[in-house]
């Protein structure tokens, strides 16, 4: 038997051994795809988990906002109420019934005294100065004449305002988990200031457009009434 004849088994047995090894790593494969699938679906169901609570977030948040923004609308009607003193309990009944809806939306339980309690530390946080400059405007209707016209002018920004201080701050609180029993006022302290002037700013603008549009609206029916006059 030559040399070449005895090397053929070697290349025989080495040439079997490959589809073995082979076989072995398709079988390697095929197990593992059932679990690489199972993680890659439990994956995509997470993310999936995550999108739809950071859509409710949002769509919290933005409902959250349109009940603050309506009752800065109400704070402001009440603000031009020619009655003194009077126009601040109405003014603190719209900013208890947005706490109210507020609470409700993010369904935390609602106490009227624990929601009077933070609206007074939220409001007292604005500072001494800027309230009596505010809230003296529902004490200057008590002067006849050029009085009323001035705390009429005066108030209405102010109860805005305060009533979006509030609701910024109870947003803020309930989105953070907190309750009316967990809120603290010293937090909030310093905020309160800085939300007060923000506040100031975008109720002015609120105030301007409404007007614009009931000056608008006032234009159109008299122009209509001329019209089929």
């Amino acid at each position: 038997m030559t040399d070449t004849d005895k090397k053929t088994p070697a290349r025989k047995t080495a040439t079997t051994k490959e589809p073995e090894k082979a076989e072995s790593a398709t079988e390697t494969v095929t197990s593992d795809a059932p679990e690489a699938q199972a993680a890659e679906m439990a994956h995509g169901a997470d993310h999936e988990e995550s999108l739809e609570q950071h859509d409710h977030e949002i769509d919290l948040h933005a409902a959250a906002d349109k009940i603050v923004r309506r009752n800065i609308y109400w704070a402001l009607g009440f603000g031009v109420v020619p009655l003194p003193i009077a126009d601040m309990f109405t003014i603190g009944a719209v900013q208890l019934k947005m706490m109210k809806e507020l609470a409700d939306l993010y369904d935390v339980p609602f106490s009227k005294n624990l929601a009077t309690a933070a609206a007074v530390s939220i409001i007292g946080g604005v500072g001494p100065v800027e309230l009596a400059k505010g809230l003296g405007a529902s004490v200057v209707k008590l002067i006849p004449g050029a009085g009323s016209v001035a705390g009429i002018a005066a108030l209405p920004i102010t109860a805005g305002a305060l009533t979006y201080v509030i609701g910024h701050i109870l947003v803020k609180h309930f989105e953070s988990g907190g309750t009316f029993c967990s809120f603290d006022a010293s937090k909030v302290k310093g905020y309160s200031k800085d939300l007060y002037a923000k506040g100031k700013g975008m109720v002015s603008r609120m105030k301007k457009d409404k007007e614009a549009d009931a000056s608008s609206a006032a234009a159109e029916e008299t122009a209509s009434a001329a019209a089929t006059a």
